[in-house]
């Protein structure tokens, strides 16, 4: 059977919980993540998202809570 998936889970870090201490970068053998410079604090971005394998490490290891798996919709 052939399967059209519409919907798929990307990794989402919130730029207003990161506190730029980079455990996700630690965690992430896929270098999903690099950081930024806002206002002289570091952020983490989750700019290679389709590098990611989705295997969580890096929202374990968020003591913030920063980072999590949201649907993205394709039409």
């Amino acid at each position: 059977m052939f399967w059209n998936k519409r919907n798929k889970e990307i990794i989402f870090v919130h730029f207003d919980k990161c506190s730029g201490c980079e455990n996700c970068i630690k965690a992430c053998r896929h270098h999903v993540f690099t950081m930024v410079k806002v206002n002289d604090e570091k952020r983490a971005v989750a700019n290679c998202t389709d590098r990611c394998s989705q295997c969580g490490k890096c929202i374990i290891s968020c003591r913030r809570r920063a980072i999590e798996l949201v649907t993205q919709m394709n039409y």
